[in-house]
């Protein structure tokens, strides 16, 4: 925690204020991460001075003046940006998500009491000196996420908040104070108005998070304000979140915990109230549609699924089903078997292409790409070598289903 530590670019700026004769101090995450020995990506900064005054000291510097309202000066130093905000509290909630309006205050004590957690209600100055009016600090050393305050009037405050508090058990391990759950709990319905790029934020911190295994069975139930059959999650089911490993398993299990049906509309179910990337969405719906064929042990049928669906989604497909204890694990020492064989997975491993079936009599169109597919069943099937030679004389075989 010493102040050598921190990047030259925020002591400059915390000097600048000092120089000034303002206050600066480290704020939220990356006072509780320094202190937990923690990677250190974003530096907030609490500031005694008004915003017009901020933005003066630092004319010098690249400008971000959107929050200005607010309190927020960002400041581009040394290529990182820094959001200085003046010390503030927060007026009524309006959407249990946004202040109505801001009061500049005098003092950090009065701006840490504006925050979620203890934990992320701690200050540092650039010498490393401790502001901890909540006890953030006894806290961290407990492992404890506990509310600043009252904890139904900061969830009522703001519902992300309840959405947070199951990321951080999730990334930091931590256990909840009681009176801290047990008003996340009874308010958890008020996270369904939240903004679809916020519940996803939340939830990709949470399904990525270290400690996911520990946290799943308590912090489940906090997302049952956006997918109410999450409030009684099967116990079956809750082992299998304890067994999985990765975050895309993670979010497949919550989709098929959270929606009925079989797993392609659950899946569908579930992404309708998050904004994820198409291609990740993507991938979770093939996995669903793999998941959702019965198992086999039927080599030639494993193969034409591994081709037909793709490796990432086979393989997500068999690790939900490992944590799930399903049957498919037969089928798949089948397909790591046929990955090991080095036979192609789709048409543009096969040693011929569509201008070599076309240069062979093939007419052009839609039966080029028949053709493809079919010498690649052949091929996987056992029934053709993936050979110029041979791919081109079983053309010669089709002649009859093109011509």
């Amino acid at each position: 925690m010493a102040a050598d530590r921190l990047p030259p670019e925020v002591l400059a700026v915390l000097a600048r204020l000092e120089e000034a004769g303002e206050e600066g101090w480290l704020v939220g995450g990356c006072v509780r991460d320094r202190l937990l020995g923690r990677p250190v990506h974003d530096y907030d900064i609490a500031v005694s001075c008004p915003p017009a005054r901020t933005a003066a000291l630092f004319s010098g510097h690249e400008l971000v003046l959107a929050g200005a309202a607010h309190g927020t000066v960002g400041v581009v130093a040394g290529g990182r940006l820094l959001e200085l905000t003046t010390f503030r509290a927060d007026g009524a909630y309006r959407d249990r998500r946004h202040p109505e309006q801001v009061a500049f205050l005098p003092d950090i004590d009065g701006d840490l009491a504006r925050r979620d957690f203890t934990v992320n209600a701690m200050a540092m100055d650039r010498r490393g000196r401790l502001r901890d009016p909540y006890g953030g600090r006894k806290d961290l050393e407990a492992r404890l996420l506990r509310a600043v305050g009252e904890p139904e009037r900061r969830f009522s405050e703001d519902a992300l908040r309840i959405l947070r508090l199951a990321r951080f058990a999730a990334k930091l391990g931590f256990s909840v104070e009681g009176e801290t759950l047990a008003a996340a709990l009874r308010l958890r319905r008020e996270t369904a108005a939240l903004s679809a790029e916020r519940i996803t934020a939340e939830v990709a911190g949470f399904v990525d998070g270290e400690y996911f295994s520990r946290a799943a069975g308590e912090m489940l139930g906090l997302f049952a304000g956006v997918w109410p059959a999450l409030a009684e999650v099967p116990s079956e089911m809750l082992a299998a979140f304890a067994r999985a490993e990765e975050p895309d398993s993670r979010l497949l299990l919550m989709a098929r915990a959270a929606s009925p049906g079989d797993w392609p509309a659950a899946v569908a179910a579930f992404c309708r109230r998050l904004r994820l990337p198409r291609s990740r969405e993507r991938l979770l719906d093939e996995a669903a549609r793999r998941l959702a064929l019965p198992p086999s042990e039927d080599p030639p049928e494993v193969r034409r699924r591994a081709c037909r669906f793709g490796d990432e989604a086979t393989r997500l497909a068999f690790a939900v089903d490992r944590a799930l204890g399903g049957p498919r694990q037969p089928e798949a020492a089948l397909y790591e078997r046929f990955c090991r064989t080095g036979l192609p997975r789709s048409v543009r491993e096969l040693a011929v292409t569509g201008a070599d079936l076309l240069a062979a009599g093939v007419p052009e169109g839609p039966a080029v790409g028949t053709l493809l597919a079919r010498l690649l069943e052949a091929v996987i099937d056992g029934q053709c070598e993936n050979t110029r030679p041979a791919l081109l004389d079983r053309v010669r075989q089709e002649e009859t289903r093109y011509g």
